[in-house]
């Protein structure tokens, strides 16, 4: 099982660990170190526009903006 290190410096079996280290041991250590479970990352989707969308936002860009920026519509 993996395990990360919680206290400022830990040895098992003659290595040195420091505070943040994953190890993998399956001996009971106590509080000195908390239980370490892998979060896979999930990559957002892509959004698709559509050609309705590109189109909108081409004749918004071709407006003049008069009294304020693009931005504050």
């Amino acid at each position: 099982m993996k395990y990360k290190v919680v206290i400022g410096t830990l040895f098992v079996d003659g290595v040195k660990y420091r505070r943040g280290d994953i190890i993998e041991t399956d001996q009971d250590l106590g509080t000195r170190v908390e239980p370490y479970v892998e979060v896979e990352e999930v990559k957002p989707k892509r959004k698709r526009r559509t050609k309705a969308e590109i189109e909108a936002d081409k004749l918004l860009q071709d407006l003049p903006v008069i009294g304020g920026s693009y931005e504050d519509r």
